[in-house]
């Protein structure tokens, strides 16, 4: 607990800044922020209306020194809390939504709870996320319990750690501001803390009558469950890679996880398994059933395995690659366009493809090797329209593509391609 002072309350008590929302509810809002102020002498209240077109002012009349009113000038969403916490003095922050009406003595005990326990998140509502193989299965309106979940909803209790992490994530997605996350501002704050946010049992709550009125709940709008389900699984895939140490540790640690990853890598090996069993082509790596075991696999060389070492097609990317694959991670990070000219087997198209959803990805390659096609059509059904290869010499096809697409813009390119001093020049 932080000591009491100037920004402190009685006996010690943290000063606790608390941020009320208002966009489609400014009604509501002077009833929170007066449940607030009765709770504790030494709460702040930081009341940001994100609708310019109504007046904060008309529907919030205080005098009291403890309210901040700040009306913005564009529309934001509920995301703009974290930026309201980061600026605020303190390091406990509670925000409300504006359809939750907490008593003071519910207010109290939530602000209880994160000062006990400050490596989580604290709320009243939540979900819970689980996935099972490709999608995402979610269990809403967990209430009138004290449990883990996976997701806080509606009362957010949580620390200035937590929001810096917060802004951890919003690196690692390559976004420059929060308001590009869409419905999931929740979902960041209930995965920035060390351990599961909690739910707790704090007495019958009561909700506006319009909390789940469609025109006026977010969660009534269109693809509002599966962008939300999108934005957790990235999350869940690329939460690893802000606590790797710059010491070389596997970034695609977070990937290996996950069994949709292991599945695809498994598939891909496979088909460069079967494509050598049945006869190689010319520029194939040398092998074939004489040379290689049941199970085996060799490939050209790429961000996973070594040049034509035997591996079996369930092995995970080599450990001596690593490297690699977090060069590929860290140049990608903030990318939406990726060229890659070499796509051989689509090792580093899937690595690409899967660690950011958001990506779109052209490849370019000769197709020499026999499993080529096969796996660039796996991935294309595992992708979709993500996914685009180019058969062909990349010394012609590249300018073809060039004056094709005078106006695309490419964030990263990838030059894998013919490795003799002419090509490469």
């Amino acid at each position: 607990m932080v000591d009491a002072g100037a920004e402190g309350g009685p006996s010690g008590a943290p000063s606790v800044p608390f941020i009320v929302l208002s966009f489609a509810r400014p009604a509501n809002i002077l009833r929170i922020v007066e449940s607030i102020l009765r709770a504790a002498p030494h709460y702040r209240v930081i009341v940001c209306n994100n609708q310019p077109n109504i007046d904060i002012r008309s529907f919030v009349r205080s005098g009291d020194a403890r309210l901040d009113l700040i009306q913005r000038q564009e529309r934001w969403g509920p995301i703009s809390r974290y930026h309201l916490a980061r600026a605020a003095p303190g390091d406990y922050f509670v925000s409300l939504d504006d359809d939750v009406f907490l008593t003071p003595n519910q207010i109290n005990l939530l602000v209880g709870c994160l000062v006990a326990d400050p490596a989580r998140a604290h709320g009243v509502w939540g979900e819970i996320f689980q996935a099972e193989d490709d999608r995402v299965v979610i269990q809403s309106g967990i209430y009138g319990r004290t449990c883990d979940v996976s997701v806080l909803n509606c009362a957010y209790a949580f620390t200035r750690a937590h929001v810096e992490r917060v802004f951890g994530f919003l690196q690692v997605l390559g976004m420059e501001t929060l308001r590009e996350v869409g419905p999931g501002d929740d979902i960041l704050i209930s995965r920035a803390a060390p351990r599961p946010p909690v739910c707790h049992d704090l007495g019958v709550i009561e909700f506006c009558p319009s909390a789940s009125q469609k025109g006026v709940a977010r969660f009534r709008s269109q693809d509002f469950t599966a962008r939300r389900a999108r934005l957790w699984r990235r999350l869940q895939q690329l939460e690893a890679v802000l606590d790797t140490p710059e010491n070389g540790d596997e970034i695609e640690a977070a990937a290996w996880e996950s069994p949709v990853f292991r599945r695809h890598l498994f598939r891909i090996n496979s088909i460069i398994a079967r494509s050598i069993k049945a006869g190689s082509m010319i520029g194939d790596p040398i092998g074939g059933e004489n040379t290689l075991r049941e199970g085996d696999f060799q490939s050209e060389g790429n961000l996973f395995y070594h040049h034509n070492l035997a591996y079996r097609v369930d092995a995970p990317p080599d450990a001596s690659r690593a490297h690699k694959r977090k060069n590929l991670f860290l140049a990608l990070r903030g990318a939406e366009t990726y060229l890659e000219v070499g796509f051989n087997a689509g090792h580093p198209a899937l690595l690409a493809l899967f660690l950011f959803p958001g990506l779109q990805y052209v490849g370019v390659d000769l197709h020499d090797h026999s499993y080529t096609k096969a796996c660039a059509a796996y991935l294309k059904d595992a992708f979709g329209q993500r996914l685009q290869l180019l058969s062909g010499d990349s010394r012609e096809l590249l300018p073809l593509l060039a004056a094709q697409s005078k106006n695309h813009h490419l964030d990263l390119i990838h030059i894998d391609g013919g490795h003799d001093r002419e090509t490469l020049r």
